[in-house]
């Protein structure tokens, strides 16, 4: 009786002292008491952002990234690695171009799920390699639940994005590199007008919650150029998961379908950003799946064209484009409300990466360029910010980094998918993020 007593004793001991190691309890320290915030504060105030001014010329180009061969699929972790078995609409990469005699800013929109940090190491190489710094690239991903995976290095991105292939990460990051150099070569004097239009009727809060906010601006740069051909950016945040996860067809989504409707029936190149689709999802009818899509992108095209009627002046020539890091906590995934896996544990199955915010300023609208699913509950206070301000903010979500979901901090303590399994930023990451934003807002004020 002894011996088993004894056995029991160090299992205990044992399981207890595993825990210890993997699971520790949330530091709730206030943010306004933590080291990052201090050094975030520090660094704002300290840095001046410089301003690049003179006509603007434009250029774009799009190349096709859709796989030569079957790969797996990225957006649903239940698929579980399947490969695509068939392509509803080919994927591509979208790129905007903009010039001022002594700067180039790159807005970069590929048919993806995110654009993975891996990909955007290797890009920055190729791109250095012709003088073209990352700081001036504004990446995004059209956020789309159906495209091509291969690319995730750890557990985490393997369970969304099916088993690694290296060439994938190659091809991508060369592709994104020839559509870059592709606008460049196309460009011509032009001017930009900003947009805006109000939709409720495809939007909505996903989160199970009676008093969620939605972020309902459709928001829309026009580009055109002095041989009277157009561009038209276009940034909207319902997620794209109008096509469901037994649908094993490559597809860009509603994202898509507004795509190929502007290019179609208004004769314009056009991408599509992904905006803070964080809590927001896509809201439509239809008898299937893919009518619900083309209901959303018949409804946004419909916007569209009537925001061309609320379309300001021209945005003057002034131009900022900077891409820096920000000081972070240590990331951690939790498993309940007090308490989640220690840092070691969340780098070994997600990684550890850098954390980058996009700052592209070009007239009196201010993008910004968010490393995560940036939460759409929390634009009303931003874009309010930046109004008073001056500003007219686009926010847009996967700027080549990631670093899962960035909500509310009055969600933190509510059992949600988002604030749970998704959120690896400490206590108060939301109250953090909108800081930064709001800084940087007050830092670029239109006076």
């Amino acid at each position: 009786m002894k011996k088993i007593w004894k056995v029991l004793l160090i299992t205990t001991a044992c399981i207890a002292l595993l825990l210890i190691a993997l699971v520790g309890k949330i530091d709730r320290t206030p943010m306004e008491k933590t080291s990052h915030y201090a050094a975030w504060k520090a660094w704002i105030k300290s840095v001046n952002f410089e301003t690049h001014t003179g006509a603007y010329q434009v250029g774009w180009s799009k190349v096709n990234i859709t796989p030569a061969e079957s790969v797996p699929m990225a957006g649903y972790g239940n698929r579980w690695g399947k490969h695509y078995e068939g392509i509803r609409d080919s994927s591509y990469v979208r790129v905007v171009a903009i010039r001022q005699p002594d700067k180039t800013t790159y807005l970069l929109s590929a048919d993806m799920l995110i654009i993975p940090p891996n990909i955007t190491n290797r890009l920055e190489k190729l791109l250095s390699e012709r003088h073209i710094s990352l700081q001036d690239v504004h990446l995004n991903a059209t956020h789309t639940h159906h495209g091509q995976g291969g690319w995730g290095l750890k557990l985490a991105g393997r369970l969304f994005a099916g088993a690694y292939d290296e060439k994938v990460e190659i091809r991508l990051a060369e592709q994104f590199c020839q559509a870059i150099f592709q606008a460049t070569d196309q460009l011509e004097d032009s001017k930009i007008y900003y947009s805006e239009v109000e939709d409720t009727d495809h939007i909505r809060n996903r989160l199970p919650i009676e008093d969620g906010l939605v972020d309902p601006w459709l928001r829309n740069l026009r580009f055109v150029r002095s041989d009277s051909s157009e561009a038209e950016l276009v940034t909207y945040g319902a997620h794209p998961t109008v096509l469901n996860r037994k649908t094993l067809l490559l597809s860009r989504d509603y994202p898509g379908m507004l795509v190929d409707s502007i290019e179609r029936k208004n004769g314009r190149f056009a991408l599509f950003m992904s905006g803070a689709v964080g809590s927001m999802g896509a809201q439509s009818e239809g008898e299937s799946d893919e009518a619900w899509a083309e209901g959303m992108a018949s409804g946004l095209f419909a916007d569209l064209i009537a925001a061309r009627e609320n379309e300001d002046v021209a945005l003057s020539d002034s131009l900022i484009s900077t891409y820096f890091e920000i000081p972070m906590p240590e990331q951690s995934a939790r498993i309940s409300k007090h308490f989640a896996l220690r840092p070691w544990v969340f780098n070994t199955f997600f990684g550890r990466y850098p954390t980058f915010i996009k700052v592209t300023k070009i007239g009196k609208v201010l993008m910004l360029g968010m490393p995560a699913d940036f939460s759409g509950e929390i634009m009303a206070e931003l874009d309010q910010h930046a109004l008073k301000q001056g500003l007219q903010l686009m926010l847009t979500s996967f700027n080549g980094g990631y670093v899962g979901y960035i909500t509310p901090d009055r969600l933190y303590d509510r059992d949600l998918y988002e604030t749970t399994t998704m959120s690896w930023n400490g206590y108060q990451a939301g109250g953090y993020f909108t800081e930064i934003a709001k800084d940087i807002i007050d830092k670029l004020a239109v006076k």
